[in-house]
């Protein structure tokens, strides 16, 4: 990959048009709030800039209209990179749902209960992943859920079962 050298002209102009680069996070749903924010931030400011250089005989409207569907792109990019790079990373995969005592009667009164409304998604989770022990990867691809709904699901799950436990 070759370095671009950015003039400073170009990188004062897209700080002077930032506002550009912040409809632009709006439209793609990237808040202030977000960790991530300023460095999507500064990446769209650098592509403007880049732009800029670029196109120097276009009009700043032109470049804009340009801008803005490039700058949409760019960071739509960077977010579905991240989105991967969380979904290899799961560290709920590797939990299991192990009973540390026997249960009492009374615990498998509460854990039938429970199990009866679970919804259809945590019933497959359940019986699939902490029963017959098949990986979330792999269940995500047989019931067409996606992986980070599978993880949430079971999180979610062994926390309502760990505190219906403990009530009794």
């Amino acid at each position: 990959m070759k370095k671009e050298n950015i003039s400073p002209q170009s990188l004062l102009t897209a700080w002077e048009n930032k506002n550009l680069v912040t409809r632009v996070l709006k439209k793609a749903h990237v808040y202030r709030s977000y960790s991530e924010y300023e460095d999507l931030f500064h990446e769209g400011l650098i592509t403007y800039a880049r732009l800029l250089d670029r196109f120097k005989e276009k009009s700043l409207t032109e470049i804009n209209k340009l801008a803005y569907k490039k700058i949409f792109w760019k960071i739509n990019d960077e977010l579905r990179k991240e989105q991967r790079r969380a979904e290899l990373f799961l560290p709920i995969e590797n939990q299991d749902f192990e009973l540390e005592e026997e249960l009492s009667r009374e615990d498998w009164l509460v854990l039938a209960n429970e199990l009866g409304q679970l919804t259809e998604i945590e019933m497959v989770i359940f019986r699939e992943h902490f029963i017959e022990k098949c990986a979330l990867k792999t269940l995500a691809s047989n019931y067409n859920f996606s992986l980070r709904t599978l993880s949430r699901k079971k999180r979610e799950l062994i926390i309502r079962m760990k505190a219906k436990l403990k009530k009794c």
